[in-house]
């Protein structure tokens, strides 16, 4: 996977030696969506650790369900 990436609903990007993750304008996310979020992340990183700031603010809504 390439060091900067996107899916439907945040984009990765690696700079100066830290992913930052950006959620896209106006998403929900629910269980299947973290599962997507989360596995792509690992395969970004390696499944190696990495310092990672994440932006939410753009997050609309989170199902805890």
């Amino acid at each position: 996977m390439p060091k900067n990436y996107e899916n439907n609903y945040v984009r990765y990007e690696f700079k100066d030696s830290l992913l930052y993750i950006t959620y896209k304008d106006g998403q929900s996310i629910d269980y299947d969506a973290a599962c997507i979020i989360v596995d792509d992340r690992l395969t970004i990183q390696s499944y190696r650790p990495h310092v990672i700031i994440c932006n939410v603010s753009n997050l609309n809504h989170v199902d805890l369900d």
